[in-house]
This record gives structure tokens, sequence and C-alpha cells, in this order.
């Protein structure tokens, strides 16, 4: 077993679930690569802002967070989002950490595993995320004092850390549900149909749907919404929540995808 799953099962119900959960998403190889391509990310944007900060320019230092959020979501947050949810559900089955969460949980067995799979990766991915916005924007507000873009730097970095929040509770539901029980090439080619597709058709998809509406077509734009409606002099708060209304119906059909998924796999063993 790849995760000493036991070492969480004695702690307070929800807090375990999510730590096993967390412990899943970040064991093996790959999944540590993204956190070292999330550091590289987080290192290059300090370096560039203390450079920006030099210049006798204004350059738009409150736009760091920002960067750094979009940056570090979809590169380091796609690549750990893919690496842990591959076949999570088959692995699971076949090393016995489902007859283990089934034990303790007893009724709630679908429902607890579900939930320590799902959050434990969200976990993960905010922290990885959030962490590095976060770094990025105190730096970020640090050089932007002599510019007096302090207030504004600080706003940036908040709504980037929701932005964060977001992408980690948005993609690990999706991912969990079109990768964990597929073959790698099945599953990287429902993730890419899923999310990217309809970014690429973006532009033909406004068209069809009414203007506040438009923008949300997809998840990496309706994430951008959600982050520019609470950007400085950008403050929107019916944008908001249609952005909010857009992802949390994306996040209820992945987890009812996700437990047809665990079904069906369950199915398979009887």
């Amino acid at each position: 077993m790849s995760v000493p799953i036991r070492n969480y099962l004695g702690r307070k119900p929800d807090r375990s679930l999510v730590a096993l959960g967390a412990a899943l998403a970040l064991g093996g190889t790959l999944p540590w690569v993204a956190v070292g391509l999330a550091g590289v990310t987080t290192l290059t944007a300090v370096v560039v802002t203390a450079v920006m900060a030099r210049l006798e320019s204004h350059p738009p230092l409150e736009l760091m967070a920002s960067l750094t959020a979009s940056a570090l979501a979809w590169g380091a947050g796609v690549l750990l989002a893919f690496a842990s949810a591959l076949q999570a559900l088959r692995r699971d089955r076949d090393e016995g950490i489902r007859k283990l969460t089934d034990a303790r949980s007893g009724e709630r067995a679908t429902t607890s595993y579900l939930w320590a799979r799902v959050a434990g990766l969200a976990a993960a991915l905010f922290g990885m995320i959030g962490g590095g916005v976060a770094l990025a924007g105190v730096v970020a507000m640090l050089a932007a004092r002599h510019a007096g873009l302090v207030f504004q730097c600080a706003q940036s970095t908040a709504a980037s850390l929701v932005y964060a929040a977001a992408f980690a509770v948005t993609m690990a539901p999706i991912a969990m549900a079109v990768l964990g029980a597929r073959s790698r090439a099945g599953g990287y080619f429902g993730l890419l149909v899923l999310v990217f597709l309809p970014e690429l058709l973006l532009e033909w998809s406004q068209q069809l749907l009414p203007e506040p509406w438009g923008e949300l077509a997809s998840l990496p734009s309706a994430l951008a919404s959600l982050r520019g409606a609470l950007m400085p002099e950008h403050v929107d708060a019916l944008r908001f929540l249609r952005a909010a209304i857009v992802l949390a119906i994306a996040v209820a059909l992945a987890l009812g995808w996700l437990a047809h998924q665990l079904s069906r796999l369950d199915e398979e063993r009887r």
C-alpha cells in the first residue's frame, strides 16, 4: 500500500479523511514533479516582481498575483490533478484502500471515500497554488509601496486566492470523475473535451449565449470571470455570482458522475 492509511484513521473523521486524500493525491513521482514545477513558477514570479519594482516606469505590480495564479493553476495545478486522479478509483480498489475506509465509515462508506478523495485533492491543489499566490502577492505588495499600489496588490492577491480555491474545488471532482476509472488515453481525451475544447470554441459559443453569460461557456473563462469580478476597479457582485453558479453546477455534475463511476466499479467487483 503506497500510503500509510492507518495513520489517518484514528483522527477526527473529517480531518482524517481530508488528510488521507491529500496524502493519496501527493503519492507517487509525478505529483511531486508538479509541486517542483509550482516552486519554479513561484520563484520566477518573485524574481520578475523584484526586477519590475526597479523599473522607472509604472509596472503593473498589482497584476502579479493574478498572473501567478493562472500560471500555477494551468501548469502545475493541472499536472497534479492529472497525476493524482488517473485511475485513482481502480488503484484504491486494488490496493485495499476502499476496504479500509469502508470498514471505518460504515453506512457512509461511499460518501466518506468520495469526500476523502475529492476534498484531499482539492486541499493539495489549493495548498500548492494558494501558497505560491500568497508569496507572490506579498512580494508584490512590498515592491509596490513606493508606487502607492499596496491596496491594489492586496486586493488582487485576495481575488487570486479566491481563484485558487475555486480552481481547486472545481478541478478536483472533474479530474476524479473523468480520469478516476478510465484508461490513460480515454481519461486525457475526456478531460481535454470537457476543459479545453470549450475554451477553444469560446468565441463561437459566446454568440449563442446571452451577453452576461457568454464569458462563462468554459471552465477557464468562468474561473477568470470569478477572479475578474473581484479585481481592483472591476468589482462586480453580479458577475461574481454568475460565475459561482456556473462553477457550482459543474462541481455538482462532476460529483454525480463520479458517484456513478464508483458504483460501476463496485458492480464489476461483485
